[in-house]
């Protein structure tokens, strides 16, 4: 099985213990690439670091909207410097977007800095990870406007209707372990709407553990059960899924 954990989180504190184990448990699970995603500028350095000492790691640097309000033009700097330190390293900018349920951070705030995280994507030319809480109509119309094509929408939950706008705009989906839950059948139906090219699977480590881990921390090697739960919605065997969603990220954040 060659799979890609197309969103992972082995910079946070959870993996500080036992990083280097959980990297062989994914690997005898079939994972065989990962993208270490950035929420923070502190969380972003850490991943360029796992991605400049792990041949199979790729970082993504930006703010999550939790981090809003530490988002300045010196983190700013910071993270473009990263960036063209590090080109063959860094593949995507993000995780950024918008998530008016979870965060106290006003709307204006979490706007302004979305958007001038899109123009660093923009600029870097980088692929955006969005993160994206029940606003897809809202993300939308922005990346619209903005003119970006080149993305994925991380951990997507929402509808046949906005999965399909995101895929015409060029976008990709992001799928991890909500979709695999016993109460996830209306999204696995959504999903199956979906073209295959435009899948990609993540774990979102620590967190989101699929059915049957849940309520343990999520790590990569989880991802052959989102794999195998998942491939029947698509008709096609676990390895020819895991093959062609690790297609799909490959092509997305140009890993070799």
């Amino acid at each position: 099985m060659n799979l890609t954990d197309s969103h992972c989180h082995l910079n946070a504190a959870e993996f500080s213990d036992d990083c280097d184990a959980v990297l062989e448990r994914a690997c005898l699970a079939g994972v065989r690439n990962f993208v270490v995603v950035g929420c923070d500028l502190a969380t972003s350095i850490q991943a360029v670091k796992l991605a400049v000492h792990n041949e199979n790691i790729h970082a993504s640097i930006g703010f999550h909207p939790d981090a809003a309000l530490d988002w300045n033009s010196e983190s700013k700097s910071q993270l473009y410097s990263l960036a063209r330190s590090h080109p063959d390293k860094v593949i995507a900018w993000g995780e950024a977007g918008l998530d008016f349920l979870r965060t106290d951070f006003p709307e204006e705030i979490q706007r302004r800095v979305f958007d001038e995280q899109i123009q660093a994507a923009i600029e870097l030319d980088l692929p955006l990870i969005v993160h994206c809480r029940d606003l897809y109509g809202d993300i939308l119309d922005l990346l619209e406007r903005r003119g970006v094509s080149h993305g994925v929408l991380h951990c997507f939950t929402g509808s046949a209707e906005e999965a399909l706008r995101a895929v015409n705009q060029g976008l990709i989906i992001g799928v991890g372990g909500i979709a695999t839950f016993k109460k996830s059948e209306t999204l696995r139906q959504t999903l199956k709407q979906v073209p295959i090219e435009k899948i990609i699977l993540e774990t979102d480590c620590p967190y989101l553990s699929p059915e049957g881990k849940r309520g343990r921390r999520n790590e990569p090697s989880f991802l052959s059960i989102t794999a195998q739960i998942l491939a029947p919605t698509f008709g096609l065997s676990v390895d020819d899924f895991a093959q062609v969603t690790t297609d799909n990220a490959k092509r997305l954040f140009k890993i070799p």
